[in-house]
């Protein structure tokens, strides 16, 4: 019986073949058979089809039967595709015609003040200047409706003084 026992369990890590090897795969005791070990793939790594192709992560070597697995290997699983290399991280990228932002600490503490004084209550008064500006601004509105009421106004009394003087005529 002790014969028949393996020496020591082997041990390999699981990944799809999808080129990002750098990420957590899944250790697993390696079983008997290839058959096993593709089933065993296809439920730990949540593959869309069952696994047909294994492949060593380090050189993309296929590995064909169980004899070519070592203890702690990493082995890529594949449908048909081909082995893909591990992919270098791609640099972040701004959208076509957006500008670099450029932060440093005093824009931080800017933003931080403006975020802090957003957040702690009602905006301050603005200065004395600023406020003659938003009066002057304001009493200009206010004389442009105010013309332009009394300008309709004196356009509707005019409507309506000649429609008198129609009406007299047209009765004399």
């Amino acid at each position: 019986l002790l014969q028949m026992m393996p020496s020591k369990a082997r041990s390999v890590v699981l990944y799809a073949n999808d080129g990002q090897y750098n990420k957590a795969g899944v250790r697993v005791l390696l079983p008997e058979t290839m058959d096993l070990l593709l089933d065993l793939a296809v439920q730990k790594l949540d593959l869309p089809s069952a696994a047909r192709l294994v492949f060593r992560t380090e050189d993309g070597s296929v590995v064909s039967n169980m004899d070519d697995i070592q203890d702690d290997d990493s082995l890529a699983f594949s449908f048909k595709e081909p082995f893909k290399p591990l992919q270098e991280a791609e640099p972040k990228t701004r959208p076509k015609g957006s500008l670099p932002v450029k932060t440093n600490n005093a824009t931080k503490k800017r933003q931080e003040a403006v975020f802090s004084s957003l957040a702690s209550g009602p905006v301050p008064a603005p200065s004395p200047s600023a406020q003659l500006k938003l009066l002057l601004q304001d009493a200009g509105r206010l004389q442009r409706r105010y013309r332009l009421a009394l300008n309709t106004r004196f356009q509707r009394d005019n409507a309506v003084q000649i429609e008198q003087q129609r009406s007299m005529v047209a009765v004399g």
